[in-house]
């Protein structure tokens, strides 16, 4: 995708491209490649801790608390007429916020000299940690020229384009800040003030005191031709710069940028010295192995170009242990009947405050977060876990964009929540689901209009995808979906313009960025009066989530969908920002009509209340991939959607309530369930439809009831063949 289309959004995700480990006694450097993602055998190494355990608040490679303090270095490279025409930058006398041969307009707001101004890094990191990281630095007061006629490799010959990560462009700009001797700061920083860190290795503690070299330095481009940096993109690299000013570097990154201040790819690369390698990108996956099929957009520390939002979430909190040292619990809540601080991370089913109604304050300047435990995962299945914050875009505080909603936010975190242990920098990356207020559909793209059409009819709460999704199509017509660590441009996925709801283009002013759904709308957050539930009953529903890791779901993969009585519901919005909730374990009823498309078990309640219906029917939104399935002509990317009502459980049908089964699709009661159809309430089974009920089933009807209807002659106890494992 051309990065025009995301000039504003800092385009093109970070590339981590090394990183090294310091041994303790020899404090030799060990250089791995990240694509590579090893960091299995490094997370086994230890580095003095007295209990030898690596802990995420300690960092991967950099601590997430006290002062670093940065030296920024701003460069350029000079074409000559002979190699003028390799200039990106066509203008000759550069943009309007770089021009030839001076320091960008926005020299000075990268990073701050003290911790209490407001450059972005600075007011960024201390907002982010409620000022346990403090994140300062200086500008080296002239800008670095280097011809390029004047690179030259070991045979003589210009680099006009040199490699990802290579030395020459490195290396020349070594030479000429070695030729500074008394190098300027614009802030009036010595060189003994970019050296505070002695780091301890991969998860275990640093100490803030000098090792004689530079803790970080950053090297910006105006203009610079490396394959695989693009536009407002660079990367990080936690080994040596080389001999700088007669001393070394701990780490180093370097970026390009031809106009703008590269605040988001800088915040993103800087952010995997605190928590990992690529497995750690998220909001839109970058290059690793991803946790779904395709990325989400979302709002993290480490997300990047697709991110829609420049901020931080509670997950990125309690990771680094960034919590506000006014409240008792890293995550953080109050009873609303008390007013009693509440420790925001819970498991289903545990005792909850007074009727179940917390109150969440600003998220971004309180740390008030909600973070439950989702049930009946089986064992060796990554956990799932359903994230509540309350956003309120306090002023002068970095937050979600100004279109999307003050409300409350949630999203589903799927495994990496490991702290402790020689796990805590494993795992995938894209791990974060954001859950869109909006609900969940199985959208069709058109290629022409490249909209998303989103339609009531086609609302699937518990596998569908969001308007957040990244959407899979076969756009070569194999019946394969090509799913790879990188997801530019080879994973096989389109990037909607428009949205169409119920046939109507949405206007411009919907959206937060362009008309771009990605990016999120007006109905991203979930308010009182609009989209004001998540549960069972409602779209999204608050169950765990497919997983897919590559081109095969893997085994610790979830691939069922597990209802429970988990409901959280919005009731209040007051004038201070902060948000009443009400969560509830117990919240079976049903009493809207809902289209259920999946592999779903029940093991608790439905009740499926007066007037209510529940559809079954077959989901569209690419769930393996590999076509299952061909309908109407086409390739279906998702198997049939079964319910498995198991033993114990109990589905109980009220009066003047309809399950209606469609073709393809299939009612499994087993034997131990518990199945009770009121008066005037129907299980319909239409052509093509299946139920199956086990010998040992209870299924009561009640006296003058419509019962079970078979149309189109179907009969009962068949299964779809896909599912005939599940009878042995």
């Amino acid at each position: 995708m051309p990065n025009n289309h995301f000039h504003r959004r800092q385009i093109i995700f970070g590339k981590v491209v090394a990183l090294v480990s310091q041994v303790q006694h020899l404090m030799k450097r060990i250089l791995t490649s990240l694509f590579l993602l090893g960091l299995t055998a490094l997370a086994s190494l230890s580095f003095g801790q007295l209990d030898n355990q690596q802990r995420s608040e300690n960092g991967w490679f950099m601590a997430p608390h006290g002062r670093i303090h940065i030296l920024v270095v701003y460069a350029e490279m000079k074409f000559d007429s002979v190699y003028g025409h390799l200039d990106p930058v066509k203008d000759p006398k550069g943009t309007i916020g770089w021009k030839v041969g001076k320091l960008p307009n926005w020299k000075q707001w990268l990073v701050s000299k003290t911790p209490e101004e407001d450059a972005w890094m600075t007011r960024y990191f201390r907002q982010a940690s409620f000022g346990k990281f403090q994140v300062t630095g200086d500008v080296l007061d002239t800008l670095i020229t280097i011809p390029i006629s004047s690179v030259r490799d070991v045979r003589g010959k210009v680099v006009e384009s040199e490699s990802f990560a290579g030395n020459f462009y490195r290396q020349a700009v070594l030479t000429k800040l070695n030729s500074i001797k008394n190098p300027p700061f614009l802030f009036g920083s010595q060189l003994s003030d970019f050296d505070r860190w002695t780091y301890g290795g991969t998860g275990l503690p640093s100490t803030e005191k000098p090792n004689s070299k530079f803790d970080m330095v950053m090297i910006v481009w105006r203009n610079i031709h490396v394959v695989g940096l693009g536009e407002m993109s660079g990367y990080v690299n936690p080994g040596d710069l080389g001999e700088l000013w007669g001393t070394h570097t701990d780490m180093y990154s370097m970026f390009k940028t031809s106009s703008e201040l590269p605040m988001v790819i800088m915040r993103h690369e800087f952010s995997h010295m605190l928590y990992g390698g690529n497995n750690f990108h998220t909001a839109n996956g970058g290059v690793g192995t991803r946790t779904f099929m395709s990325t989400v957009g979302g709002w993290s520390n480490m997300s990047a170009s697709d991110a829609c939002s420049p901020t931080w979430n509670a997950w990125d909190r309690e990771r680094l242990n960034w919590g506000n040292p006014d409240n008792k619990f890293v995550l953080s809540t109050r009873c609303a009947e008390t007013g009693q601080e509440c420790n925001g991370d819970m498991v289903y089913g545990e005792e909850l405050c007074f009727a179940g109604e917390y109150v969440l304050r600003d998220f971004a300047t309180t740390g008030d977060a909600i973070k439950i435990k989702l049930p009946h995962l089986p064992k060796g299945i990554r956990n799932q876990y359903l994230w509540l914050e309350n956003h309120q875009r306090v002023e002068g505080i970095v937050d979600h964009d100004k279109v999307l909603p003050k409300g409350l936010y949630a999203y589903i975190q799927v495994g990496k929540d490991d702290r402790v242990g020689n796990k805590v920098f494993g795992g995938n990356c894209n791990y974060l689901w954001p859950l869109v207020a909006h609900g969940n559909y199985d959208f069709e793209y058109n290629a022409e209009t490249e909209g998303l059409y989103l339609k009531q009819s086609r609302a699937n709460p518990l596998t569908g995808y969001s308007y957040f999704v990244r959407h899979m199509i076969d756009l070569d017509g194999d019946a394969k979906l090509r799913i790879t660590q990188d997801i530019t441009p080879k994973t096989e996925y389109v990037f909607p313009k428009k949205l169409f709801i119920e046939g109507k283009e949405m206007p411009a002013d919907y959206f937060s960025y362009m008309q771009y759904p990605h990016f999120g709308t007006k109905e991203t957050a979930f308010l009182p009066n609009q989209h004001h539930k998540i549960g069972i009953a409602y779209n999204p529903s608050g169950t765990p989530i497919y997983s897919h890791s590559g081109v095969k779901p893997t085994a610790d993969d979830n691939r069922r969908i597990y209802l429970n009585g988990l409901s959280v519901e919005v009731l209040e919005q007051r004038a201070d920002g902060s948000i009443k909730i009400r969560i509830r374990w117990d919240d079976f009823e049903i009493p809207t009509h809902v289209r259920w498309c999946g592999d779903i078990l029940l093991k608790e309640n439905v009740v499926l209340k007066r007037g209510g219906s529940i559809t079954l029917d077959q989901g569209y939104s690419p769930q393996v991939a590999e076509a299952v399935q061909k309908i109407d002509g086409a390739n279906v990317f998702v198997e049939p959607t079964i319910l498995e009502v198991d033993s114990g459980a109990n589905l109980k049908l009220e009066k003047f309530s309809n399950l209606w089964i469609k073709a393809g699709s299939t009612l499994l009661i087993r034997k131990g369930a518990n199945v009770e159809i009121g008066k005037n309430s129907a299980i319909v089974v239409e052509r093509g439809g299946h139920l199956f009920i086990e010998k040992g089933a209870v299924v009561k009807q009640a006296k003058r009831e419509t019962g079970i209807v078979f149309k189109e002659g179907e009969s009962t106890n068949t299964v779809n063949a896909r599912f005939e494992k599940r009878l042995k």
